[in-house]
């Protein structure tokens, strides 16, 4: 299978195509060798650093953007599956008008996965991973002040009963697998307060 591929930086304004057809080990070494945090930490003038990769043999195409505040956070991913209307060009934006789009932010190891399905020539597992991470992925800034503060109300009295029911089992000598769910639930509770309150600090930050 092969590709071609281009590139946006923070500080140019010319996007950079490379027309020559590659193979996906090369588009693996693009991947780790682009510096996206050291072009993160520049001022974006122009592109977020973006690398855009394009299969040849059903021009499918997979625009990955680094995304965060002096250093790579997030990637932000789209994904293109082209329809009878294609233009044989696969860097002409008017060969993607009608096209199938995907989009969403993934973390550096999940995007690291889904440009391997994309290399290995996927089409409906790269878009059953979008609709996943659209179904688990909160917008924070979009719940209100009463939102907010019911997530937080509730879980932190919910990591509060898992541990006083802790404290009980094992006042009363319970051990085994009844003691083991409850002190999975409670940390999954303290975990899950501490993520939603760092997730409304990043929100607030960006």
């Amino acid at each position: 299978m092969k590709f071609c591929y281009s590139k946006c930086y923070p500080d140019k304004g010319e996007i950079e195509f490379y027309r020559d057809e590659i193979d996906a080990a090369h588009v693996i070494d693009l991947f780790n060798t682009f510096g996206w945090s050291s072009e993160l930490e520049k001022e974006i003038k122009f592109y977020s650093p973006s690398l855009e990769i394009n299969r040849l043999n059903d021009k499918a195409k997979l625009i990955i953007s680094g995304i965060g505040n002096g250093r790579l956070e997030k990637f932000i991913i789209m994904f293109f599956v082209p329809d009878s209307t294609f233009i044989e060009d696969v860097f002409n934006p008017a060969s993607y008008k009608n096209a199938k789009l995907f989009e969403s932010e993934f973390v550096p190891t999940k995007t690291f996965e889904l440009l391997t399905l994309f290399l290995e020539g996927c089409v409906k597992e790269i878009e059953e991973e979008f609709v996943i991470n659209k179904s688990i992925n909160i917008n924070y800034r979009e719940l209100s002040f009463v939102e907010k503060l019911i997530c937080r109300i509730g879980g932190s009295l919910l990591a509060l009963l898992m541990f006083y029911i802790l404290i009980l089992m094992i006042r009363d000598g319970v051990t085994g697998w009844p003691l083991v769910i409850v002190g999975g639930l409670f940390l999954i509770f303290v975990v899950g307060s501490i993520k939603f309150e760092m997730n409304l600090r990043n929100d607030k930050s960006s």
